[in-house]
């Protein structure tokens, strides 16, 4: 045991001795200097390598300006590698060198703004730039100060923020330097705020005069394309995805850059390169967030193609065995996170296809649950790819059961045309009042006047006619929708009708029959000849639209009541009966029929008429039977 000890002793005594001896041989100084030299090189892994030495001498002169360097060092690795533990050394560092100088100063403060900045706590970053506001010495560090607010403002979502740094920013001589990043933290103000065009003016500056920039912070580089990707720019996106793949060193903007050159394959109708990319990540990175949502995205396109489908399982059999069973897992797991909207979009097209009520119900509850701010634009383009053509041969009644339960994420995540879809659904469904709350978050975000005409039409069926023409007066390009729309207004509020006459005749073809009657029963006042050699013109359409248009319902009605009241029975007979013909009507016409039948003694078909009517319990109805009854006593009498 005594030999042991003293072998160990021995041990600890000559690497003393050692470390002793490498401190005279290492030029502390000169080593400091040639990792502040690797530094400005931007080789940041070379300037670690030889500051990390000075780390062994904690009495060295050079000691606490290492770790400050150490810190930088860290975070220039962190951004460019994504990986968060050396943001966290960063911090580790910098909280050493406080904790040993005491040195609260601008440069301190700076630098840990700079390191929660990277590591994605902006609010935090904001609070510590402020602290080293108040230890400004100089006009450089005002404006790296407003700078950097600026920046950690922009990522905190903070517009109110931004504009007040913005305005800041403004008032600053800007070096060279400060001028590029300053104009492309204008670009992601746009960006913020969708307007894609401008920040991509912004962003193109950077690209073309101060790439080592976006190299430097390949989440930047990312957004860059991502703006070319939103513009539909795909072949220039591409380039950019492509760039970043091959320069930069964060593995996770690498994997999302592969995942968007697979998404700009679908999008240009290059199937092999989106299969070949996705199956990629799938194969090299199937536990990462990208690969997941990668099989997410091969399994919804062998839902949409077979062929698809028989091509992908052909060399990728094992991954996608149990496609469903898969979704499901990611729906779970990831609920409430990034993927799980991924595999939201897989469900419901499956739903979609499905008679299963149990599985509607699964489905509606999933939606209920959805926060859609929360929505990104990867997640709206996804569910539009997967679910657009689904919803359009929906039901109205699946349509309604599943846009109930969150409307406000239908409103965000859906397209315009499937949002008129649905908004005809609602009202098949009778949901007159959500459909016009639709309809009014469209107009705000469209701006149209097909969306105005459709609203104008809800309030209309929701017998909301005052607000109808309201909506009405604010249409800019008139037409006989429009006109015809505003006659039928009139008609509820029984408001004359002159001036939408005039409208009608400008605005509508002659053969609109909806348009036309109501000029027709405009004229019903004073004139029956017009609207009777109308409705004779066309009986045969006029009788198929009966009771399936209500203005011409309105107007058949006006028209057979007048020829009844003025004893016009031979025209009553023979309008009636073309009517009948065509429209099947059993109630009304039929009725109508048989009165203009007894009255002209054509009573050939009337017994059969009058069984057809015993139901009915409309006036018309009462007055036939009534009548009928009259005729037949009349007939045995004479018998």
């Amino acid at each position: 045991m005594l030999r042991y000890k003293t072998l160990l002793l021995s041990v600890i005594l000559l690497l003393f001795n050692l470390y002793a001896q490498e401190e005279k041989k290492l030029d502390i100084e000169y080593t400091y200097k040639k990792g502040i030299q690797y530094y400005s090189y931007n080789s940041y892994y070379d300037a670690l390598r030889e500051l990390q030495k000075i780390l062994r001498f904690p009495d060295s002169h050079y000691y606490n300006k290492t770790l400050f360097m150490l810190s930088k060092v860290y975070l220039k690795i962190g951004k460019r590698t994504g990986i968060k533990k050396y943001l966290w050394s960063s911090l580790y560092y910098l909280n050493i060198y406080a904790s040993r100088t005491k040195k609260y100063n601008w440069d301190y403060y700076m630098l840990k703004g700079n390191i929660y900045e990277a590591i994605g706590l902006y609010e935090r970053a904001i609070s510590v730039y402020r602290i080293a506001s108040s230890y400004i010495k100089n006009d450089q560090q005002i404006k790296r100060t407003v700078i950097s607010l600026l920046r950690a403002s922009v990522g905190f979502g903070k517009m109110d923020f931004v504009t007040r740094y913005m305005i800041q920013a403004g008032t600053q001589i800007l070096e060279e330097k400060d001028k590029k990043e300053l104009e492309f933290i204008k670009g992601m103000v746009e960006f913020s705020n969708k307007n894609y065009q401008k920040a991509m003016k912004s962003f193109l500056k950077t690209y073309r005069e101060f790439e080592v920039y976006l190299i430097d912070n390949p989440e930047y580089y990312y957004i860059v394309a991502e703006t070319a990707y939103r513009l539909k720019d795909f072949e220039f996106a591409n380039k950019l995805f492509r760039r970043i793949s091959s320069t930069v060193k964060d593995a996770k903007i690498i994997r999302k850059s592969i995942l968007r050159i697979a998404d700009i394959g679908l999008q240009t109708g290059e199937n092999s390169t989106a299969i070949t990319n996705y199956y990629t990540l799938v194969h090299k990175y199937p536990k990462t967030e990208e690969g997941i949502i990668a099989k997410l995205k091969l399994i919804g396109i062998m839902e949409k193609d077979p062929k698809t489908k028989a091509r992908i399982l052909a060399f990728a059999k094992e991954e996608f065995k149990e496609p469903i069973k898969f979704i499901a897992q990611n729906l779970v797991n990831y609920r409430t996170g990034y993927i799980g909207k991924f595999a939201l979009a897989n469900l419901g097209q499956i739903v979609f296809e499905s008679d299963s009520k149990k599985l509607l119900k699964r489905l509606q509850w999933e939606i209920s649950l959805l926060y859609p701010p929360k929505l990104e634009f990867e997640h709206i383009e996804y569910l539009r790819f997967m679910w657009k053509g689904e919803i359009a041969k929906l039901s109205p009644e699946k349509t309604c059961s599943v846009y109930l339960v969150n409307p406000k994420f239908f409103q965000i995540s859906m397209d315009k045309e499937t949002l008129l879809k649905i908004a005809k659904d609602l009202k098949k469904c009778k949901k007159y009042t959500e459909k016009i709350q639709l309809l009014k978050f469209m107009l705000i975000k469209w701006d149209e006047d097909n969306i105005r005409l459709e609203l104008a039409q809800g309030y209309y069926e929701n017998q909301e006619y005052h607000q109808s023409l309201k909506i009405l007066n604010t249409v800019k390009t008139k037409d006989c929708r429009y006109a015809t729309l505003y006659g039928k207004n009139f008609i509820q509020l029984n408001l004359d009708l002159s001036p939408v006459v005039s409208k009608i005749e400008k605005l509508c073809p002659k053969n609109n029959l909806e348009a036309y009657a109501i000029k027709y029963i405009h004229l019903l006042h004073t004139n029956t000849e017009e609207p009777l050699r109308f409705a004779e013109k066309y009986a045969n359409p006029l009788g198929k639209q009966y009771n399936q248009n209500e203005t011409i319902t309105y107007f058949i009605n006006k028209l057979l009541t007048k020829l009844d009241l003025f004893e016009r029975y031979n025209q009553l007979y023979t309008l009636s009966k073309k009517l009948y013909t065509h429209s099947k009507d059993l109630c009304h016409i039929g009725s109508m029929l048989i009165i203009a039948s007894i009255r002209t003694q054509k009573t050939e078909e009337i017994e059969n008429l009058s069984e057809k009517i015993d139901d009915c319990k409309n006036s018309w109805a009462e007055v036939a039977k009534h009548l009928y009854e009259s005729y037949q006593i009349t007939r045995r009498l004479k018998r």
